[in-house]
């Protein structure tokens, strides 16, 4: 039951991104081959949400408790947030390092986290937040470079807050030439000290707060998310062949939307019939 329960959210979710996307709000490339954040991750990681989500060579995301300084109010979570109203937010959100203000993340980028994150705050408690690293491929002139970011993600007074580790950094260059073994250092930030060389410029539009010079906070739609009731089973279960039916309608239309590849559809495919 549980199962179904995620890939509906999942799938939904995905689904409203997808249309969002449609048409591009700024230069953006598809993820490229070393990237894998599939459907069954965030799906695996749903039923057991105390580990995290990892994808290509450094980018990851899992819930963090918030501990010592860096407690201060408690976030509203968990919360439901769609992953349009979420993509909307933080396509908006500029940070300047040197070359003018450019955007946070890309839209194949966006496209690629939105439903992990929007599940991670769905599973999120108030005392914990969201930490990230994710790459996309940023364009500056006739150059594409592989840029990421680190940080903290969470929603508080009606807001999606983005603060920010690292921004816009080239890890791989920097790893190689510091000749680490065990990989780069990765930077979240957090609440008790600002992070050095990050600069976040505002948004391109909605209504946003600028926290400090490495804390955004946009204002975005969203639900609470009642204790216990993601965890609870429903009064009366449902007609198992019409939860399978489901199931096989929301994959199919995640691979028509391109959200998932040929071969990932192939796969859950093989699992849902396993369970028939």
């Amino acid at each position: 039951m549980l199962k179904s329960r995620t890939l509906g959210i999942v799938g939904t979710l995905a689904l409203a991104a997808a249309s969002l996307l449609s048409t591009p709000t700024h230069a953006a490339s598809q993820p490229d081959s070393r990237t894998d954040l599939s459907l069954s991750k965030i799906e695996g990681w749903m039923d057991d949400p105390s580990g995290s989500i990892k994808w290509g060579e450094w980018d990851r995301m899992k819930l963090d408790r918030r501990t010592g300084l860096d407690r201060g109010t408690p976030n509203q979570h968990p919360v439901q947030i769609t992953a349009m109203a979420l993509i909307q937010a933080l396509s908006t959100i500029r940070v300047d390092i040197g070359k003018g203000p450019e955007p946070l993340f890309v839209d194949a980028e966006l496209k690629q986290i939105a439903p992990a994150f929007v599940a991670m705050l769905s599973r999120a408690r108030p005392n914990e937040d969201v930490i990230f690293v994710s790459t996309g491929e940023h364009k500056r002139g006739s150059f594409r470079n592989l840029l990421t970011n680190g940080g903290r993600l969470f929603y508080a007074d009606g807001r999606i807050n983005v603060l920010l580790g690292m921004a816009l950094k080239d890890v791989t260059a920097q790893h190689q030439a510091a000749g680490q073994l065990d990989g780069p250092s990765l930077e979240f930030g957090g609440r008790d000290k600002a992070t050095k060389h990050v600069q976040l410029s505002g948004v391109t539009t909605g209504d946003v707060q600028i926290v400090r010079n490495d804390w955004i906070a946009v204002t975005a739609p969203a639900t609470p998310i009642a204790a216990g009731a993601i965890a609870a089973a429903p009064a009366v279960a449902a007609d198992p062949a019409t939860t399978q039916e489901n199931r096989f309608a929301a994959l199919q239309r995640l691979k028509d939307q391109g959200l998932i590849t040929d071969a990932e559809f192939q796969k859950k495919r093989a699992e849902l019939l396993k369970e028939l």
